[in-house]
């Protein structure tokens, strides 16, 4: 194997260690917040701005059920909030 070769399987590999530990502290603060990985990633995406149902569920690649779960257990853990709006229906947002 090439010099070249080798250097970005040691890339790769150093970007799979590192994604693994951040993944690790990820999930490590979520759960001292009581919240899942999945209801991070939703929070994460609403300190931006308020979104439609449908936009979340494109933006986190989410069926309309599944989505409205995770809006439903983030909603009552009191960290997002969904409301009525003429245009989307439902809007969610960071509390």
């Amino acid at each position: 194997m090439s010099k070249q070769g080798e250097s970005q399987i040691g890339m790769v590999a150093a970007l799979v260690r590192s994604s693994f530990l951040v993944n690790a502290v990820y999930a490590e603060s979520g759960r001292e917040h009581g919240l899942t990985p999945q209801q991070g990633q939703l929070l994460c995406v609403l300190m931006a701005q308020p979104y439609g149902m449908t936009e979340l569920g494109s933006m986190l690649g989410l069926a309309k059920s599944s989505l409205t779960g995770l809006v439903d257990r983030t909603e009552r853990n009191g960290f997002a909030g969904a409301s009525r709006t003429r245009r989307t229906r439902v809007r969610c947002g960071w509390r």
